[in-house]
Parts: structure tokens; sequence; C-alpha cells
């Protein structure tokens, strides 16, 4: 474990497999000649491509789930950098003739590509009698050629302008169609990739009140308070009527359920609830972002708003004054999206202000690595409220196998590369997971489990950092065929329990560490119970110039070969705290460190034992305090302590603090001399090793120990 120091540095960032294309330089893929590097490859995949020698016909044999296209290992060079969904015998390469795409609802995404450019798809129908066949797009505007159907013999062209920067996906409609070429133009130098802008949403321009009024199939205008609602949701999508995209969030992407947007002419955005997002799209590291905002309701003070990709933030992850008028601020901490969420309720956004990146020199390109835990054992009260109000897209039935009675919800319709909903809300169960299935084929057990009832069946993940660990805990759905139910994955490498069943019917461990940046997917081979997906991420902790700080572990961790120590609070004396040390934290334990500032990266130990003895309470998300609380600070002209807070706010996810502490004190110092530490050191001159607990230790293993007085480590 070593300290996390930032420096600048070119890198490409990879995508699954290769390096991801640089498409801002413009890109063709002509697939009307295969080279013979592809040619060979997929010869010689015997395993997931078949060879139809007689037409040169390539045919994979395992479906594709957004994924690039592999033969042999090795991406084909004939569509490098396109990810491609489609279920086995679904994706053909004729070889120097075309890229067969046999079916409907088979798509090929082309990612990271600019607002402004242009792509055109070269395409033909592959049935000489079926004419009602043609590819849609997504994230394209001024179009020409897609949704709408050709002559079996004519090659035709569709384009369009990409509409906001992020990926356009092209899909075949009602049924199989031949593709013979895909290009994007270079962007325009026009385009400045760091500029600020500000949205003003203040200002309604009559231009696009024009368009909201006119499209009475997607919004709802209140003509008394002049407020326009959304009758459809929106998935990270932009802000369209009348068939345009809206002047006054122009470039934003906005995810929300029907009648959760509202636009009040010449006033505000309303964001009518809770968990519903603005994503401001490829900004660069160092550039500020700055929402200005109020809570929308008058009696409850607890919304706020959180952000992702910012650093260096205020305004963020706190409540105001309903009459407030606040800023939220913070600096992007890497290229790539911004997104701004409300969280408790709706609030109000008056403006979003982007401004230029400052510094000199090359941004470094680096990817956060998310955490991820899905529990398949657990499930909201939302999710079962909606589930059982959905009764069109999800049935509802009473199981009760050896009187153990729950509820099962199965899917009614089939999946394609899409997250599961009810009653028009994604379930929180699954929520950055997408499905691929048959009808009938997705089943959640209430409380207990996600069943895969059938072969075939794609979990996908989002975007994962390479080297991220990836743990999946499953068991077959039927008692007597476990053998050869397992699960397949992706993008992993160094597997255990993939692609194998279990020996006996048991839960069984899967897991791999991701092979390169991209989506991981898991593939049922027959009817399989998910119990939980856990993705471990990148884990620091940041010391401030006091050189103190408190830290809640979200998963468990080794601090024994730590740059910083880490204690718990094993005691409050009538003014103080006494810290004794710990080398590792258990998920939700609280410790406070003390070391250099700056920040750290921090170690997983997945098996770390829970801190015992430990008055330390972690805040495992926003705790309203009512003035018994304390909290580790550094007051102007004072020592660092724990400090009695007032009566009011809240303490931030992730700290922790102390609580109805006796004596009613104002403060609580640390002294050094009083740690636990220092009180083994009295006793111990003898050149025995002991633990930090005080116990005699015979034979050492990795860890610290106290040898003579003195902190030893033991590697």
């Amino acid at each position: 474990m070593k300290k996390l120091f930032t420096f600048l540095a070119a890198f490409l960032v990879t995508l699954c497999v290769g390096a991801q294309t640089d498409l801002s330089k413009g890109k063709t893929w002509n697939f009307e000649v295969t080279s013979d590097t592809d040619w060979s490859n997929l010869t010689a995949d015997t395993e997931n491509w078949t060879i139809n020698s007689t037409n040169d016909r390539a045919t994979n044999k395992k479906a594709f789930t957004d994924a690039p296209v592999m033969a042999n290992g090795v991406e084909l060079e004939a569509t490098e950098g396109l990810l491609v969904s489609g279920a086995e015998g679904k994706i053909r390469i004729d070889k120097n003739k075309r890229l067969n795409m046999n079916g409907k609802d088979l798509s090929i995404t082309i990612p990271g590509l600019k607002k402004g450019q242009v792509v055109t798809v070269m395409a033909r129908t592959a049935s000489s009698s079926d004419f009602t066949r043609y590819l849609s797009a997504t994230n394209l505007s001024e179009t020409t050629g897609f949704e709408s159907a050709h002559n079996a013999d004519e090659v035709y062209e569709n384009t369009g302008t990409v509409t906001a920067d992020g990926d356009v996906v092209i899909t075949t409609i009602n049924g199989g169609l031949n593709i013979f070429s895909i290009e994007v133009t270079e962007v325009s130098s026009e385009q400045p990739e760091s500029e600020g802008k500000t949205w003003n949403f203040e200002v309604t321009s009559d231009t696009d009140w024009s368009n909201l009024t006119a499209d009475t199939e997607n919004w709802t205008i209140n003509s008394t308070n002049d407020r326009a609602t959304n009758k459809k949701a929106f998935t990270d999508a932009p802000v369209m009527a009348n068939g345009v995209e809206l002047e006054a969030t122009e470039g934003l992407l906005v995810s929300g359920a029907e009648g959760k947007i509202r636009i009040d002419k010449n006033k505000r955005l309303n964001m009518n609830g809770k968990d519903l997002s603005i994503t401001i799209p490829g900004l660069k590291k160092g550039q500020v972002v700055t929402v200005m905002a109020r809570t929308a309701s008058s009696s409850d003070l607890t919304r706020y708003l959180s952000a992702t990709n910012l650093s260096e933030t205020t305004g963020f992850e706190s409540a105001h004054n309903a009459d407030e008028v606040y800023e939220n601020s913070g600096t992007v901490t890497a290229d790539g999206d911004v997104v701004i969420t409300t969280i408790i309720g709706g609030l109000n956004i008056f403006s979003i202000t982007i401004t230029g990146a400052s510094g000199s020199g090359e941004p470094e390109p680096e990817m956060t690595a998310e955490a991820y835990f899905w529990d398949f054992t657990t499930i909201s009260s939302s999710d079962v409220d909606n589930l059982t109000a959905d009764v069109t897209n999800w049935n509802k039935t009473e199981e009760s196998p050896e009187n153990n009675p729950y509820n099962r919800y199965t899917a009614q319709n089939a999946y394609t590369a899409n997250p599961l909903v009810a009653n028009n809300k994604e379930l929180d169960l699954t929520k950055g997971l997408t499905f691929t299935a048959g009808a009938k084929k997705i089943r959640i057990d209430e409380g207990k489990r996600l069943n895969l009832n059938g072969k075939d069946i794609v979990i996908t993940t989002p975007v994962l950092k390479k080297g991220q660990k990836v743990k999946v805990i499953a068991i077959s759905s039927n008692s007597s065929e476990y053998e050869d139910r397992f699960l397949t994955a992706s993008n992993l490498e160094n597997t255990t329990g993939f692609g194998a069943g279990a020996d006996e019917f048991m839960e069984y461990v899967n897991t791999g560490v991701v092979a390169s940046n991209g989506k991981v997917s898991f593939t049922s081979s027959g009817g399989i119970n998910i119990i939980s997906i856990e993705v471990l991420g990148d884990y620091t902790l940041t010391i401030g110039d006091a050189g103190w700080a408190t830290y809640v572990a979200p998963v468990g961790l080794d601090f024994s070969d730590a740059d910083f120590t880490a204690y718990k609070v094993s005691e409050v004396k009538a003014t103080s705290v006494i810290l004794y040390p710990v080398t590792e934290a258990a998920t939700g334990d609280a410790v406070v460190v003390k070391g250099t500032a700056g920040t750290y990266e921090l170690s997983v130990k997945e098996d770390a034992a829970a801190i015992t003895g430990n008055l330390l309470i972690a805040a495992v998300e926003p705790y309203a305090v009512n003035g018994n609380q304390y909290v580790l600070a550094k007051p102007e002209g004072k020592d660092v302590g724990f400090y009695r807070v007032d009566n009011t706010g809240t303490i931030p996810a992730g700290k922790g603090f102390l609580e109805n502490v006796p004596g009613n004190v104002n403060s609580l110092s640390i002294n050094d001399d009083t740690n636990a530490i220092n009180e083994v050191e009295q006793t111990v001159a003898d050149g025995v090793y002991y633990n930090l607990q005080g116990q005699r230790v015979a034979r050492p293993e990795r860890g610290l120990y106290i040898v003579n007085g003195h902190k030893v480590v033991v590697k």
C-alpha cells in the first residue's frame, strides 16, 4: 500500500480489448474487406465461430452483449472499437462482402462520439422478399435513411448528426440487414473540448416554449403557472420537444420518470423527486462545475444534490434552508461525465455553469473504479410496490416450498440489453445492470434470489476498470441438475468457478479480475439462481493538513502495511479519548487515522475481522445531529480533538463520530502519550513479540507487533 501521488501523464484508456479508437479524428469500418489476420483468427477459433467454407461465412456460436467482436482471443480488425449485441447465430461475417446482422433487435454501438460528428451507415435488407426491415439509431438528429425501409436490391445510405457527446447505437428493426460500412466524420475544429458553458434555466426561449406547447404527446402544459411536465420517462437522454432538443438544456442528458421533469417558464428546471439525474457529458479534468439550486419543498429541508467525478466540492451532499438558493461546486476529477442527482426529494435547478480547465499539460484520463454490490437476498419496499403494481409486465405468484412461502415476480416481456423496470421505474435491486433474456425468463424471488430461468440469459455490469475484482455467488435452480448449470463470463481473467458447475447442490463462488476497461457479462448455461454480485473498487483515504481524519471502511481493509496509523477509540476519559491501533477493519467499521497530509491507496482484505470495543460510531449515511455528537476537528488556534457539534446539520457519510459522551464536556483531546501502543510499550522490554492487544505471540506472522517497546512490522 503506497501513498497515491498525483502526476500528469498521457496514456491510452483501453476498452474491453485493445485500445479504444479515438473517434474524434473520424473513422471508417469497411466490411467489404476481410483481412487475412481476421479470417485466420475466425477459422482457428472453433469454440466461438462456425465456418461455412462453401460461402466463406463465419457465424458466432456464443452471444455478444455490448461486447467487441473477438476471435481466437483477439478483437477483429474489421470491427475494432465497435460493440455488438446479438444471440448465438445472429452475427455473421461474410468474407470480403459484408457484416450480416441476422435478425431483428441486433445492435452495433459506436462509443464515445462527439456532438456534431456525422455517422453514415451503408446497408441493405438481407431478404429479397421482406422490405419492411430497416435500421434505427439513438443519439442522432437530422437523420436520413434511418427508420425507413428500402428495396431489397438497394444498398442505401443512413446518416445522422450526433446529438450529444456519447454513444450511438444502431439497431436492426423487423429482421436482418447487411451492413457494408460505417463512417464517422472528424470532430469539427470549431468545437473546443474544454470551453466553458452556462445553462440558465431562469430564461425560456420562445422557440423552446413553442415546441413544448406543440408537443402534446410528450408534454403537459399547465397554462395557469406556465409549467411543462414530461409525459414520458427520460433515461440518460436529451430533453426533446416537438422532435427538437431544447435550447435551455442542449448538451445535457436527463433521467426521470413520467411527471418528474418540469420546466417552469422563465423560472427554473424543477426535478420533481429523488434519484433524478442530470448528466454533463465529456468534461475535462480541472474544469469547475457550479450548480445553483434550492429545495422544492418549504417543509422538507433534508434534500440535497450529489455529484459524481467531482472533488474539492462545496454545497453537494448537504441540505440548506428552503428559502435559500445555494451554490454547489466542484472540480472535475478525471476526463468524463459528471452526474448530478437529487437526494431524498425534489429540487429546483436555476443554472449550471462549467468553467474552462485550468493549468497546463496533458490531462490524466484516469478511470475511477466504482464499487458495486447487488444483494438479491433483500429487496426494497418500493421495488415490491412497483413489481406488484405493474401487472402488465410482471406476474406475481406465491410459492410455498416446504412451508417457506415467498412471492415470485416473473418478467412477462423479453429484455435486450435493458435494465429491469417495473411501474416505469428501474428496480433498486438491479440498478446499473442490464439484462438480455426471453419472455418469462427472469424471476425475482422476493428476499431470496434472482432466478435466471434458462440458458443464454445475460447480465451485464456497468463499465468496470481493469484489475477490479468481481465475485458472483450462485446456485443451480434444480437440486438434481447442478454439474451442467453454471455461469460464463466475458472480460474476466484469473477466474475461478466460471464455466463449471458445482460438485454438489450448494451455493458456490465465481471470481475473476476485470481484464480491460469495459463491461463484464455473465451468461447462464441453464437455470441458475444468483445470490449476489460484488465488484470491489479503488479505495482511497485522504488526510488533511491537520494530520488526522476519521474514515468508515466501505469494505474489509488491511492497514498493516499502510503509511499511516489507524486507531479505534477504546475509551473516553473525562476530557480525552484513548486511541488503540488496529491493523484491519471490516465493512462499516469507523477508525481514526493519523499520518502525513495526502491521499492514500487502501488494501482490500475481504475477510477482515470486525473491530471490537470501538466507541467510534460510523456514519454510513448522512447522520442528523442533535447536539450530543462529537466530531474530529481542528478549530483555529486549538489542537486536534473531538468537538461537540451544535444541533443543526448532518455528519457526512463516511465519517466517524462520538455520541452521548459522559460529563457533557465541549471537547475531548487526543494525547499521543495516552494511546494504547504507548501503554503497551511501558511494559514490554524483554525481546518478546506482543500483538496490539498486549498478548504475547510465540510465532509472529505478517503484521504489526511491539518488541522492546517499539513498533515492528513483520512481513
